[in-house]
């Protein structure tokens, strides 16, 4: 399954995708807030950057010219 991450979710109102790949891999809030969101939605830092980057690539059909620096 692809599933593409990105900077317009709530979770990163700078608009920072570190904040995002922060909140993929641990669930928590990034302004330090102690609680846990859903836990077991952990992934791994592979798979947050792979969404972040290439699978949302993938769903912009944009694959061709985003997402990878491979090749380059």
């Amino acid at each position: 399954m692809i599933i593409a991450g990105g900077t317009d979710y709530t979770s990163s109102d700078s608009g920072d995708p570190l904040i995002n790949f922060y909140t993929a891999v641990t669930r928590k809030s990034p302004y330090g807030v102690a609680e846990e969101w859903n836990g077991q939605e952990k992934i791994t830092r592979e798979e947050a950057l792979r969404m972040l980057t290439l699978d949302a690539a993938y769903a912009a059909f944009e694959e061709d010219i985003k997402g990878s620096i491979e090749g380059w």
